[in-house]
């Protein structure tokens, strides 16, 4: 989990992550993006190891930060998940089970794969994700419904594959071209959709008009620089994201 000024959210959310699934042990690790608040005491608290930045550097930064501290350690599976409450640990099992099963080397919680429609989504947010998913899914030939949930589980072979290069919220959406180039099994699972009305990050740096459009530009760079990379890739394997 990556973390910035979540001490109320971390509190709520800790105690529900299973400490083991399916047999297997669960080992929670908190990256504290240079928080100002209690993130990295309530983390703690919890039994958590945390490893903290000294200042805000992004959910991207934070994740490669994270991924580091996983050198040297075995695992079946690696979990990915945002600290503010927006992904409900009871999915754990579910999302898991394709990684066990050896039929996907990364499984995406999808908010949109038993419906499209808007609901409670902020309009801003499902613009934007909707018009990427008309990009990506006409670029890549797939069928991906939600390109930046942050909930997501994938194997060791996965995790070696991972070249992610943004610092703020590209991530998402580079770990999907890091597939595509190694020609791994993409699944997407169904999750709700769950807003807390918390301020967003996004606009943490730069106010919300332009911490707006500064992350959507990060967007578009991400795919055009996912795009060229492919395009440079001798790999040529069977790309199809699918559904379950």
């Amino acid at each position: 989990m990556t973390a910035y000024n979540e001490e109320a959210a971390l509190a709520t959310l800790l105690p529900l992550v299973p400490r083991t699934v399916d047999g297997h042990d669960v080992e929670i690790i908190v990256v504290d993006d240079g928080s100002t608040d209690a993130t990295a005491a309530v983390a703690a608290s919890h039994g958590c190891p945390v490893v903290r930045s000294e200042m805000n550097q992004g959910k991207g930064a934070s994740l490669r930060l994270g991924i580091a501290q996983l050198g040297g350690h075995t695992s079946d599976g690696i979990i990915f998940m945002d600290a503010d409450g927006q992904h409900d640990p009871a999915y754990l099992p579910q999302l898991m089970q394709p990684i066990h099963d050896g039929i996907a080397d990364m499984v995406v919680g999808s908010r949109y794969l038993t419906s499209r429609a808007r609901g409670k989504t902020p309009w801003n947010r499902y613009l934007v994700r909707t018009a990427t998913v008309v990009i990506l899914n006409w670029i890549l030939g797939t069928e991906i419904t939600d390109p930046y949930s942050g909930y997501r589980v994938m194997n060791p072979v996965m995790l070696e594959n991972l070249d992610l290069i943004g610092d703020r919220y590209e991530s998402e959406l580079e770990m999907l071209f890091c597939a595509e180039r190694a020609g791994l099994r993409v699944v997407e699972h169904p999750i709700s959709r769950v807003y807390t009305g918390a301020t967003s990050k996004m606009s943490a740096r730069r106010g919300k008009l332009l911490g707006r459009a500064e992350v959507v530009l990060g967007y578009a760079s991400t795919i055009v620089r996912g795009i060229r990379r492919t395009h440079s890739s001798n790999e040529s394997p069977d790309r199809k994201l699918i559904a379950s």
